[in-house]
């Protein structure tokens, strides 16, 4: 048995771990997210003597690589639905690490595959781009100087251990959100209600759209009919495949 990384006397305080519980991505970022909370709530409770010049690194590093993995695993989630779709879309591992890469790969395609990530999306994106900023490759606050001997860090010189606690949280629930609509979204590919640029949510929008059902004869259809080609952008071809499913369409 590994003497480091073994099982002890006190079960308890045995973690399940590779096939022994099975964790996923959401698991371990899980697991980096609540250790930089911890280290902050332990900082900002004991401030008079905690040393924030030294905790600052792993706090930062957690947090970051914690968002690192929710995004890449949203990026294999819309592999998988885009699949469903029969469209096949391949993400550069070997690019993994950049979270610039990996931000600008998943907000094409999430904004492509479904309307209702946009406003998520678009909350998300300038904070992103801040991590971005000064850690693009996860490797800022692992090491005090990059692979050329250039020292991290040089145009921050601050960083504020109660700004990081709030915007972190603000990005913890940006990501939740995010995740969830994915479940949905997912879900609702499975049904194989769609069609080539409408989802089912869209399907269920413009049900809402559509007059009452008796009135379908009159012109009020032909005229919400054209406005809904116009706002979707899909052609009259496209609108007649929408499934004529009385739970999602009049």
């Amino acid at each position: 048995m590994n003497r480091i990384f073994g099982r002890g006397p006190n079960s308890q305080h045995n973690a399940c771990v590779g096939n022994n519980g099975q964790p996923d991505a959401i698991d371990y970022a899980k697991g980096y997210s609540t250790a930089a909370k911890m280290l902050i709530d332990t900082y900002l409770e004991n401030s008079t003597s905690i040393f924030q010049d030294q905790l600052v690194y792993p706090i930062c590093f957690n947090m970051r690589h914690s968002i690192e993995i929710i995004l890449k695993n949203e990026i294999y989630r819309s592999i998988e639905i885009n699949r469903i779709k029969g469209i096949e879309v391949h993400f550069n591992n070997n690019k993994s690490h950049d979270i610039n890469i990996i931000w600008e790969f998943l907000f094409t395609y999430l904004i492509m595959l479904d309307r209702q990530y946009k406003p998520i999306l678009n909350t998300l994106k300038p904070l992103i781009n801040e991590i971005g900023s000064v850690d693009p490759t996860g490797q800022t606050f692992r090491y005090p100087e990059n692979v050329d001997g250039h020292r991290h860090l040089v145009k921050v010189s601050l960083i504020n251990i109660e700004r990081l606690k709030i915007n972190f949280e603000i990005i913890e629930k940006l990501l939740t959100r995010l995740v969830s609509l994915s479940d949905t979204v997912f879900s609702d590919y499975k049904t194989n209600t769609y069609t080539r640029n409408l989802s089912r949510n869209d399907i269920r929008d413009i049900s809402t759209r559509l007059p009452p059902k008796y009135s379908w004869p009159s012109t009020q259809l032909t005229e919400a009919k054209y406005e809904i080609i116009r706002n979707y952008k899909i052609s009259n071809t496209e609108y007649k495949k929408m499934p004529a499913n009385n739970s999602i369409t009049p």
